[in-house]
């Protein structure tokens, strides 16, 4: 456990925590801190890792009407063999058991990565998450529409300004080779969507993920693919992990 002072200082707490009583707990004697630390805020760190209940599918161009709902992965870039075509991602993550009012101080979304492809030599290339503006539906939702009978206004979730905000929430750089391993997006912004998210500022329809320099790349695939909440290894599952914490200014926390 780690305090962030008004100072925008950590200080950690060196103790650790302790399970009693099917507790975690934690003593620290805030005495120490110096005056410009108060108020204060303990921060705790929540792990968001669903099931086949998470809420994330795969979007293509190629087959511009099927819904990937149940799918176990979802690809970015061209995922086609014989032709061109753009696959993106979409993924949202029910932070609402975090309380309202919760200051969130950080967030990471993770996926794992079990493939990479880079069959036209790109080199390399940015993955980057935008914020979703339309309330899609998982088992609905395609290429061309966010729901049934409700259209993107540009196929692909596309429009800036009705589809998805002009802002890049965070980017990764990745390239053909599998990491076999999490990658993480974890950038300010992603924080603040997060809060805003918690707090009810902004709805939360989550993001787009998209790798826009290897779309329609033509024939052979350059790609990475990642699994998703229906995958059958757990582990693997995306996970968004958030810290976060009531502002409070005691002078004594247990």
């Amino acid at each position: 456990p780690f305090i962030i002072g008004n100072n925008e200082q950590q200080y950690i707490i060196p103790s650790g925590w302790v399970l009693q009583s099917s507790q975690l707990t934690f003593t620290f004697d805030d005495s120490i801190l110096p005056p410009e630390a108060y108020p204060y805020i303990i921060d705790p760190t929540t792990t968001f890792q669903p099931d086949s209940a998470g809420i994330d599918t795969m979007i293509n161009s190629p087959n511009p009407t099927t819904n990937y709902g149940t799918s176990t992965e979802t690809s970015v870039g061209d995922g086609n063999t014989a032709a061109s075509g753009a696959h993106r991602g979409i993924i949202k993550f029910d932070v609402s058991s975090i309380d309202s009012a919760d200051i969130v101080s950080a967030a990471t979304l993770s996926l794992y990565e079990h493939t990479a492809e880079d069959q036209h030599s790109v080199g390399t290339w940015s993955v980057k998450l935008q914020k979703l503006r339309r309330d899609w539906v998982e088992g609905e939702v395609t290429w061309n529409i966010w729901k049934t009978g409700n259209n993107w206004s540009t196929a692909g979730a596309g429009n800036t300004s009705s589809d998805i905000y002009s802002a890049t929430t965070a980017t990764v750089t990745l390239d053909g080779t599998v990491a076999n391993a999490f990658i993480d997006w974890s950038d300010a912004q992603l924080t603040s969507d997060v809060q805003d998210f918690v707090s009810g500022a902004l709805s939360n329809y989550g993001w787009r993920i998209q790798a826009p320099d290897i779309e329609d790349a033509g024939a052979n695939r350059t790609r990475n693919a990642f699994s998703l909440s229906d995958h059958s290894t757990s582990s693997q599952r995306p996970k968004l992990v958030v810290v976060h914490a009531s502002p409070f200014t005691p002078k004594a926390i247990m």
